[in-house]
């Protein structure tokens, strides 16, 4: 990934869903920033699918995520492998997975430790609720503006479709749509950031669905190591 890349996807949101053209003759009114309403729901597993555009380049990768509670786990495939981590804290353990070879590694979460650690070199996404706040909270714009559009109907679920505009002090535009999902506690089922560089991200919430308990306990056959290789 290229480095211009990388800054806009930190300074702007990690996307969810295709591209639907937005009716440019609906009812379009201000909102303030505070009236966002996010979140998502108690239990359930989506395939997240992210696409990085820049010029002629494209990028994607998927994985997929579930929650149960204040339990989580994210599955992806890394240099071919699928690998799997699973945040439990009420055993104040992390758990990372080799699915191929039924291995895994364990670790005590400290005190203040994120959910998904960095140090883990994973393919893990921000959750819903973290993805809003960095596209509606991207540095210091020169002047931004709020909007709220028609809603729309993202893979059968009805969607508050939320728009902010923000200019930076050297010209540049950055536009982010955030698709809520009415029917999902208003989760982000889609995310769309677009830039006067021409570079667009596009994160994708797709097959959404209950997720199962079994999914957040390490299979009994899996051997524990102190590494993956």
């Amino acid at each position: 990934m290229s480095h211009s890349v990388h800054r806009f996807s930190v300074a702007a949101l990690i996307i969810a869903a295709s591209l639907f053209t937005i009716h440019c003759k609906s009812r379009v009114e201000s909102v303030e920033p505070h009236t966002i309403i996010t979140g998502e729901p108690e239990s359930y597993s989506a395939t997240v699918v992210r696409t990085i555009e820049e010029g002629d380049r494209r990028e994607v990768t998927e994985s997929r995520v579930y929650r149960m509670g204040e339990m989580r786990r994210e599955d992806w495939i890394e240099a071919g492998e699928r690998r799997a981590l699973i945040f439990r804290p009420d055993l104040n353990r992390n758990f990372l997975l080799s699915l191929d070879r039924r291995l895994y590694v364990e670790t005590i979460l400290a005190p203040e430790e994120n959910p998904m650690p960095d140090n883990q070199q994973s393919a893990i996404h921000e959750n819903a609720a973290k993805e809003i706040d960095r596209a509606f909270g991207s540095a210091s714009p020169d002047k931004t503006e709020t909007l709220s559009l028609a809603d729309e109907t993202i893979d059968g679920h009805p969607c508050r479709v939320i728009e902010k505009r923000a200019t930076f002090a050297a010209g540049q535009t950055e536009v982010s749509r955030v698709f809520l999902a009415r029917d999902l506690a208003w989760l982000a089922v889609r995310i769309e950031t677009e830039s006067s560089s021409r570079i667009r991200i596009i994160t994708e919430r797709r097959h959404v669905q209950q997720a199962s308990a079994n999914e957040f306990t390490v299979p009994a056959d899996f051997k524990r190591v102190e590494r993956l290789p």
